[in-house]
This record gives C-alpha cells, structure tokens and sequence, in this order.
C-alpha cells in the first residue's frame, strides 16, 4: 500500500508560521504601548492618593480635579468626565485595564473632553455627589461611575460603564451633542440640576411618632426585607449591612422574628464566596461576584468592621459566631493595623499581576492612609468585641444595655462569662481602640473640625464628626475620662453649630462649599446610602451622648467647664428626638433605605 502524501502541509505550516508572527507583533505593539506608558505616566502621577496613583499608567491622559484642571476646561470649553472609584474595588481595576488602556476612548476623551479621575475614599463629599446624580438617572450604585458635566459644573449624562462599546456610545453622544446643540445641552443639565435640588435641598417637614409608630415601621420594614433577600452574593448588596445592624438592635431587644432573621443573613454571609478562607475577612459587600462566581473587590476597612461587631455581638445568641469574629479582628489586626500613626489602613494591596504584560508596570502599594470615618467604625467594632469578651451583654453604649431585664439575665452574662475571646486579643482589641482614638484626636484642625485622613487635604464633612463622637462616648464607657467625653461633646456642638438646617436635622457639610471651582451644595439626608444616613449618625451620637451625661451625674462626677445647658441629657435627648422627626418627614418610598432611621429610633425608644 502507497504512503499517503499529505498535499497541503507545507501551505498549512506557513500559514501558521504567518499566524502566529502576527500574534507576537500584536503583542509586541502592546508590550511597546505600556513600556512608553511607564516612561510617560498621566500627570495623576504627581498625586497622593492611592488609586489615583494606581491609574497614572493608563493611557487616558487623567487630571486630577483641581481648579486649573476646571479652568482649562473653560478655557477650552469642553465637558468635563469625571471617573469616580476606588484603591480596593475589582471592577475598577478590571474596568480600568479593559476600558482605559484602550487607544480609542483614550483618544476620543482627550480629543473631545477634560478627563478628571475621582479617589471616592479621599473625596467623599464629591464623591457622593456623583452617586447621587446616578441614583437620579436610575443608575445601579456601583463603582467605576462616569459623570459628564458642562464647564461650568451642570452635569450631562453619567454612565456605569461595563463595555467599551457602552462607554464609547455615550462619549460620542454627548461630544456631538456638545458641539452641534449646545443650547439643547445647556437647557438639559439645568432640568437635571433642578431635579437634584428639589429632590435633596428642601425644607424640613418634622413629624412626630411614638412607640407604636416605629413598631409599625419595624414590622414593614421587617415584611420588605423578608421579600428581597439575597438568593445568591452575584449582586452588590449596598444596604446590607445598615439593614443587619438595624436587625441586631430588635434582636438584642427580645425580637425573635428579627433575631431569625439576622442569624440567616450572618450565617449565608459566612458560607458565601466572599469569605476570603485564605487571609480571613469578607470581601466587600459592594462589589458582589464576577460571571465566573469569583469576588470582584479587595478587602476595605469599613465593612470588615462592621461585620466585626455583627458577627461579636451575634455570638451572644449563637456562640458558633465567635470564630469568625476571632477571625474577623485578626484579619484586622494582621493586615490592615499599622503603628504610625496608629490605626486602620482602608485596604490590602491588590493581588499580583499575572500576565508578563501587567507584570512590565510598577507594583501597586499599599495605601497607608488612615481614613477618620472607617477608623472609629473600627474602634466601635474593636470595643464591642471587648465587651463579649468581659461577658457584658451589649456593648457599653449600646441599645443592648437597655433590653429587657428578663433577656438581659437569659442571654447576658451567663452566655459568654468564660467563653469570650482569649484576654491577648481582648487586650490588643481595647489598646488599638484607645491608640487609634489618639490618631482620630490628632486630625482635629484649627476650626474644631475633623481632616477626612491623615493626608490632611479635606476636611468638614458630618460622617466622620458624627461617627468619632460615637466612638469616643463608647470610648468613655470603657475607660472613664473627662477628656474623652469633652472631645465627643465639642464635636456635636460643632455639627449644632455649623451643620444645623434651620428648618430642622443637619447638612452632610456646613454650608456651599467650593472644591476646586465648583460649589457642592449642602443636603439633609435622611436615606442610608452605604452607611446609614447621616441624620441618623447624628441622632445615634445625641442619643449615646445623653445617657453617658445622665450617667456621669448620677455617678455624681464634678462639672466638666461646659455650659449647663449643653452638658444637660436633656437637651441631647430634646435633639435627638428632633432630628429624628426630620427624619420621618423625608420618610422614603424604598423602605429597605430606611433602616437607619428605624434603628436611631429604636435605640431612642429604649434609652428614654
């Protein structure tokens, strides 16, 4: 039989040998674009900020925003996109490679816009601002977020990106229509920024409630939260947290249909993907899962803290909890506890890269900055971890005080009196709460204010005065001092002072603020957004500072050099309930945003 003589192999080798040389020169031409890239990083390379300077090698030429930046963009008359996200979020660097390393949206943002990128962590205020006109324009609340504005600050348009073909659609909409229809633009965004400022800069409505009413709020919000559990941790859960914390509160108080509840939700949240099982600690509730059932963010101070304190005060009912709450303060301790200053970087170092392309640019480093609002979350979350472990019931300062004695005596000390945690992670628990409480101290500037982190480049801003408060009251519980309360009460006196709304509640800052040529109104918010709302903040800190006052007097401790007045309970009782009608006056139709509300309420209820 006569070999078969294969006829075409020789044409077959040399269109392979073609093939893959035109694979190696695309690889090559993209090795060439980030080797140049490397030599001729964007100008975020001269800012501080940790993810600004982990986009300094992309190719969209990013300013930061700074009055030149906005100034060039008048002068040029162009729109202005403003890319917001953060160091720790997945799909921000994901998004970033995809989108941003890409020639044409490189070209088509620098040829037709002023591109400015946003640290959400370091801006807050901005940054919430931006989130605010997406939520207007039915956007999910998720990060990278892309808001166009004209010149003049009105925004345009804003856009979630999640392809290139998405993100290059809206730039050229807008470009055409910037330069074609100007005047049609123009009356666009004015209609859009009056939406806004109806929507979120209006006079307060107070109304007044009782027990009754905000029991009747607990079961409605109870039935809307039972309907829209997660099923799977695919999507972000941006109002999860604020809800379990709200849960915790009824569930120390005796309620058995939210205690149900809340161990549910702890115990899926346990079992989940975000778990990290290799270095302990969640991944972040915000960014959800990837198609492949992967988690997309790093790991962020803020939430793993709240679920610290979730996880230590659950273990009161369900004594398995503990572990992870072990877990949860040694990842704390581990990989973000830093000495100097002391307290809590905001996240880990994101992973290695994998591919030989990646690998060609600089590692990114750890972001050593301290943020104020995530560090007293910490030291709430680090004290009421002391406090099982001592066999309190509740935290010092907590709702969980004021249970009913019957489930104080079945729950309480008898549940956790020698089991808590082991006395070294105790002791490093309240030393860290007590180091960082000294950091947050040292961020006070001249005006009485607080700096956002320990750059020192923003300051005034309600959360982080209002959240300090509450952690130096908790504080105080623990170790009794004059000083502690006195810098607690100065903070809320400041908020009285320059964040008051005359019409009732308090502003997110103390008045029309410009940040870098643009002014950035002032509004009253009475919805969670990923926090609970900042009213409710308030409220909690009026209402924690007026039974540490109530129980420094009847401990018959000497006057302080305050104003009687001021150092009454009962003015900061008078003010919580205030605040707390405002509150219900802006009540929301999403009950499920409502949760900090509910919880101010009830801790109300139960103190007085």
């Amino acid at each position: 039989m006569e070999p078969v003589i294969e006829r075409y192999a020789p044409r077959f080798v040399v269109l392979s040998g073609v093939s893959v040389l035109i694979v190696l020169m695309a690889w090559l031409g993209i090795a060439l674009r980030f080797v140049e890239r490397r030599q001729h990083p964007n100008p975020l390379r001269l800012t501080a900020e940790g993810y600004l300077q982990a986009c300094q090698y992309q190719l969209v030429p990013w300013q930061p925003w700074t009055s030149d930046t906005l100034q060039e963009a008048a002068r040029l008359n162009r729109p202005v996109a403003v890319d917001v996200g953060t160091f720790w979020s997945g799909r921000c660097t994901r998004l970033g490679r995809e989108l941003y390393q890409d020639s044409g949206i490189a070209d088509l943002l620098k040829r037709e816009f002023v591109p400015v990128k946003l640290d959400a962590d370091a801006s807050p205020k901005r940054a919430r601002t931006l989130r605010l006109i997406a939520e207007a324009l039915n956007l999910p609340a998720r990060e990278p977020l892309m808001v166009i504005f004209t010149p003049d600050g009105r925004p345009i348009a804003a856009m979630v990106p999640e392809t290139r073909a998405e993100l290059t659609r809206l730039l050229e909409e807008v470009s055409l229509a910037f330069r074609n229809a100007p005047a049609d633009v123009k009356r666009h965004a004015q209609q859009l920024e009056s939406e806004l400022i109806a929507r979120w800069v209006r006079a307060a409505t107070p109304v007044a409630f009782t027990a009754q009413d905000i029991q009747r709020l607990n079961e409605e919000l109870m039935d809307a939260l039972e309907q829209q559990e997660p099923i799977s941790w695919s999507q972000p859960q941006p109002y999860w947290l604020n809800q379990s914390e709200w849960l915790l509160v009824l569930a120390e108080g005796g309620d058995p249909r939210a205690r149900r509840l809340l161990l549910q939700r702890l115990h899926q949240l346990r079992q989940s993907p975000l778990w990290d099982t290799q270095q302990g600690g969640f991944y972040t509730l915000m960014e959800g899962l990837d198609a492949e059932g992967k988690p997309l963010g790093g790991k962020r101070l803020a939430e793993n803290a709240r679920l610290l304190s979730l996880y230590a005060r659950a273990s009161r009912i369900v004594p398995s909890f503990r572990a992870t709450a072990d877990a949860l303060l040694d990842f704390l301790r581990t990989h973000l506890w830093q000495e100097r200053p002391p307290g809590f970087r905001a996240s880990i170092a994101p992973g290695k890269r994998r591919t030989p392309i990646a690998q060609t640019l600089p590692e990114r480093k750890v972001d050593t900055t301290l943020y104020a609002d995530g560090n007293a979350l910490a030291i709430l979350a680090l004290l009421d971890y002391v406090s099982v472990s001592q066999g309190v019931f509740g935290s010092a300062g907590s709702p969980a005080l004021h249970a009913p004695r019957p489930l104080r005596e079945g729950l309480g000390v008898r549940a956790f009196g020698s089991a808590g945690a082991s006395p070294s992670r105790a002791q490093w628990a309240l030393e860290a709460a007590t180091r960082t409480m000294e950091t947050l101290r040292g961020l006070r500037t001249v005006q009485g204010d607080l700096f956002h982190s320990s750059r020192r480049q923003v300051s005034d801003w309600l959360p982080d005065l209002a959240l300090t408060a509450r952690a130096a009251i908790r504080l105080y519980h623990f170790q009794p001092s004059d000083r502690t309360l006195q810098f607690a009460q100065s903070l809320l006196e400041l908020i009285e002072t320059n964040y008051h709304d005359p019409t009732g509640g308090y502003y997110d800052i103390s008045r029309g603020k410009r940040w870098a040529g643009w002014t950035l109104m002032p509004m009253r918010l009475s919805i969670d957004m990923e926090l609970p709302a900042d009213n409710a903040l308030v409220a909690m800190a009026q209402i924690e500072l007026a039974r540490a006052l109530a129980q420094r007097m009847a401990s018959g401790a000497s006057g302080d050099g305050t104003s009687r007045s001021s150092s009454s309970p009962r003015v900061w009782q008078q003010r919580a309930e205030r605040t707390l009608q405002v509150m219900l006056g802006d009540r929301p139709s999403q009950e499920e945003r409502f949760a900090g509300f509910a919880m101010a309420a009830n801790l109300f209820w139960v103190s007085f």
